[in-house]
């Protein structure tokens, strides 16, 4: 599951004995969602999840309820950060051609003003027509909230946009909408909730240059230690020996500098690569990928690979090898740069060193 923030969320509530998040079920859900979307490009499948798979023709959001915080309001109660789990509002009868989509379905707080939606999130089945609009948030008679939305509508093939990016606009225009009904004193201005709303649950799509600058340094120390306890010596102290005698210099400086006296012993014991410099640890990785993609580090089939001839297989090996490489050319350049380098760097070059980032986490055997 990419999101982070939404992993541990999870992961407390499922500590603190919360009985939603007792079972596997929304953990399988959303892993499922994770793989569909980024292994086949499509979200859930339109088969129906547990507990049905349709929603109920709700109201417009505009036109019901309002965003106050005021418990008394149907469909909204007082925010609370630290909220117990969101109870999904019932499936009713209604048309089918909706899937649950757990990734969304969540109860979202805007702090500014204490507003609180248990949201139910629906995916467009894709059996169905693509029709429009590409999302609504609608309120159902009872108060109860539904996101739906499109992911082939063609306002998603968007780098910018996606179906999180929906949902938390309506939900800012919702509450923005009430407070300007309600005549309230110096209500927040939309950006503001908005803002607010991004801050807190769109970390995940963060370009923040300290985040990624932490992600890369931590995908090439992972790559850098994934040799310890890996081989026995003599093959360490060979695979070490692979490496020219400046680069092996420049490793024993760095040792020095950190003082470690007993530079066989790294050596032998797989460690050498955590002092290599990083233009030398992808190097290393370059000219030894098939010991990264063995199904240890990466997950990635290369030295196992076999497509029937021997010609198909190099092809496909050498086209690995080529991805790979760039994705850690990528790494490479944030982990290299400082904080300023990546806060004037392009946004282009930030959102493609953000998505090598994840898909080498994505490839991590265990992720």
């Amino acid at each position: 599951v990419l999101d982070n923030d939404k992993s541990k969320a999870m992961a407390a509530k499922f500590r603190s004995g919360d009985p939603e998040f007792q079972t596997d079920e929304k953990w399988y859900r959303m892993a499922r969602e994770a793989d569909e979307t980024n292994l086949l490009g499509t979200g859930p499948s339109s088969s129906p999840e547990p507990g049905g798979n349709s929603t109920p023709n709700g109201t417009s959001a505009s036109s019901g309820g309002s965003a106050t915080g005021d418990a008394s309001i149907p469909g909204f109660g007082s925010g609370d950060s630290q909220a117990s789990s969101v109870q999904e509002p019932p499936l009713e009868d209604s048309s089918a051609g909706w899937a649950d989509y757990a990734s969304l379905t969540d109860a979202y707080v805007e702090d500014l003003t204490s507003t609180r939606w248990e949201i139910r999130a629906l995916r467009r089945s894709p059996s169905t027509p693509v029709n429009e609009p590409a999302w609504s948030l609608d309120r159902s008679p009872e108060g109860h909230w539904y996101f739906r939305f499109d992911t082939r509508n063609q306002v998603f093939s968007s780098t910018t946009l996606t179906p999180l990016d929906a949902l938390l606009a309506e939900l800012a225009a919702e509450a923005h909408g009430y407070l300007l009904h309600s005549r309230a004193p110096n209500p927040p201005t939309f950006c503001s909730l908005l803002t607010s709303l991004r801050v807190k649950y769109a970390q995940s799509l963060s370009l923040d240059a300290d985040e990624l600058s932490s992600a890369a340094k931590g995908i090439l120390d992972e790559a850098a230690r994934s040799f310890e306890g890996k081989y026995d010596g003599d093959r360490l102290r060979e695979l070490f020996s692979d490496i020219s005698s400046e680069q092996q210099e420049a490793i024993r400086l760095e040792m020095a500098r950190r003082n470690v006296t007993a530079t066989d012993d790294a050596v032998a014991g797989g460690r050498f690569l955590a002092y290599a410099p990083t233009h030398i640890l992808l190097d290393f990785i370059s000219s030894h990928l098939a010991l990264f993609l063995d199904g240890s580090h990466w997950d990635d089939a290369f030295a196992d690979l076999d497509l029937g001839s021997a010609a198909s297989t190099r092809e496909a090996q050498a086209r690995i090898a080529s991805d790979f490489r760039q994705l850690l050319n990528d790494v490479a350049w944030v982990a290299s740069a400082s904080s300023s380098e990546l806060t004037d760097s392009p946004r282009a070059r930030l959102v493609r060193a953000s998505t090598a980032i994840e898909l080498l986490e994505e490839r991590r055997v265990g992720n």
